[in-house]
């Protein structure tokens, strides 16, 4: 049913409204809810106070956008759940990791007086936003999407995801100390965030698409240092990695995202060779594309959990294959992720580790992609906020070919990535600090470990 239609029920007084709501937005507003309290019952619960609200606000209020407007209701009626869950030391989840995240805006604990002039000033800061950037920031802090699957539904890195994040958050830190909001709270911040205008939220609600202007470039410049370095770019049957091209993407409102592709050179694994529990991942999978919905906001093929230790992860995977550097570096956080087919088989396979030295954060993804992959085996970045690229190749002592990647920046800080095959698994590690050459030294550390 149209939601125009299902509009007209709520004015007309008709018992079938919120029956009808709850076929077509039930399994998006649960979604919704149990991003913020991680439990069914209390999802649920909640859930049906918002068809409860919905019914006394239709008529006098005639929302433009049914969804936005409904999701609304949802996530300000699961922050308020929150809340008294917290109280009471329960809930969790996404919510509490976007408010750390959100706390890095702020000075202090005090709460905001006007919440409205608050939304405002979100309002205005988020039409500053490109696009991308906007519809990243959103799914995170309005949708509570975790980096991970940000990154699978906008079709980018994680690296590029977190980058954006960390921009976009400074540049609304700047934001509130230029509108007087220099003491706030992180929560009513959170809130404040979820009454922004119906376009921002419907916006965030479009599934990706395809850049409607598309230019692929190799710039003069980046041609001729390919060359002077020799740096092939046609297919190749070693294993390694490959620098294929430079690319410009160009949106609508004349943002330009610049990024590159790189050619993959390796043997997809058999699925014997992942031996250990992950296996049972398979079934995990199967369930998501049986209860997969049309508003549902996480693709049905994917799967990922947080371990406290690598080497816990690398247990639990079982692939004699995969392994890791000991570097001596501190680790932060591990991450396995899984993709597989509607049949539950595994497609691609993939480990993050967060690492800190000093006041370098790096981050190591190991890749496999096993004999069910379909297609070409590629990887890159795009990035709206990168101006241009440098590149160059390198040779491990083991004779390893890779491709190390800089990001040009403003001179605040600097990243370096680095792409490494090893036993038929992709490696890369995305450096970033304040000294370049640091990086560098860290990332030929990581590569020459291989």
């Amino acid at each position: 049913m149209e939601d125009a239609q299902i509009i007209a029920l709520y004015l007309d007084r008709s018992e079938s409204a919120i029956a009808e709501t709850a076929v077509k937005y039930g399994n998006f507003c649960q979604t919704i809810a149990y991003r913020i309290l991680e439990s069914r019952e209390d999802s649920e619960e909640c859930v049906n106070d918002a068809y409860l609200r919905l019914w006394n606000s239709i008529p006098p209020n005639l929302p433009e956008s049914l969804p936005a407007y409904l999701g609304r209701i949802t996530r300000n009626l699961a922050l308020d759940k929150f809340d008294s869950l917290q109280a009471d030391k329960r809930g969790g989840g996404q919510v509490t990791c976007t408010l750390d995240e959100l706390h890095t805006c702020l000075s202090s604990d005090d709460r905001i007086v006007d919440e409205l002039a608050m939304t405002e000033l979100l309002n205005d800061f988020l039409g500053t936003l490109s696009p991308p950037v906007r519809k990243i920031f959103m799914l995170r802090y309005w949708h509570m999407l975790s980096v991970k699957e940000i990154a699978d539904r906008q079709r980018i890195s994680l690296s590029s995801v977190k980058m954006t994040l960390l921009r976009a958050r400074n540049k609304l830190r700047k934001t509130l100390k230029k509108g007087g909001y220099v003491s706030v709270n992180e929560k009513e911040l959170l809130r404040a965030l979820g009454n922004v205008n119906e376009e921002f939220i419907t916006e965030s609600l479009e599934a990706p698409k395809k850049h409607p202007a598309k230019r692929w470039l190799i710039a003069a410049a980046c041609l001729a240092l390919v060359c002077a370095m020799g740096i092939g770019v046609a297919a190749t049957t070693d294993m390694g990695v490959w620098l294929k091209e430079i690319t410009s993407n160009i949106w609508d409102d004349g943002t330009i995202e610049i990024g590159y592709h790189l050619n993959i050179s390796l043997k997809k694994m058999p699925l014997d060779d992942i031996k250990g529990d992950v296996r049972e991942v398979k079934d995990i999978i199967l369930q998501q594309y049986e209860n997969f919905g049309p508003l549902s906001s996480q693709l049905p093929n994917t799967w990922y959990k947080n371990y406290q230790t690598a080497q816990e992860a690398l247990d639990y995977l079982g692939c004699d294959h995969l392994r890791l550097p000991d570097l001596g570096w501190q680790e932060q956080r591990s991450q396995l992720s899984v993709m597989g087919t509607n049949a539950g088989d595994f497609t691609y396979l993939s480990l993050e580790v967060d690492y800190q030295v000093d006041d370098f954060r790096m981050q190591a993804f190991a890749r496999i992609y096993t004999e069910l992959y379909d297609g070409e085996v590629t990887t890159g970045s795009l990035d709206p906020y990168r101006d241009a690229y440098e590149n160059q190749t390198y040779v491990t002592p083991s004779g390893k070919n890779c491709v190390i990647m800089y990001g040009l920046e403003d001179g605040a800080f600097c990243y370096v990535d680095g792409y490494i095959v090893s036993d038929n698994i992709l490696h890369n590690l995305h450096v970033i600090g304040s000294d370049q050459a640091k990086a560098e030294a860290l990332l030929y550390q990581w590569l020459d470990s291989f």
